[in-house]
């Protein structure tokens, strides 16, 4: 339920329920949302797009493949 703006969860779902919860109100809000592999981090900037793999083994996603524990700088 929302008031004023506000939500709240009174429970933990599993994973799916939890994305999808997310997803909404990401949608609601007009957000954007990008599903990463676990263990990557996306940020963009002005004039970058940095990924960032925390997880321990080599991750690829949208055409490059980052190193464990490595990061990539993307010009946008």
């Amino acid at each position: 339920p929302t008031r004023g703006g506000l939500h709240y969860l009174a429970g933990w779902p599993d994973r799916t329920g939890f994305d999808r919860i997310l997803t909404d109100l990401c949608k609601q809000a007009d957000l954007q949302t990008v599903c990463l592999p676990d263990g990557l981090r996306r940020r963009d900037t002005a004039t970058h797009r940095i990924w960032t793999n925390y997880a321990p083994e080599p991750v690829t996603f949208a055409g490059h493949t980052i190193g464990a524990a490595d990061v990539l700088f993307e010009p946008i």
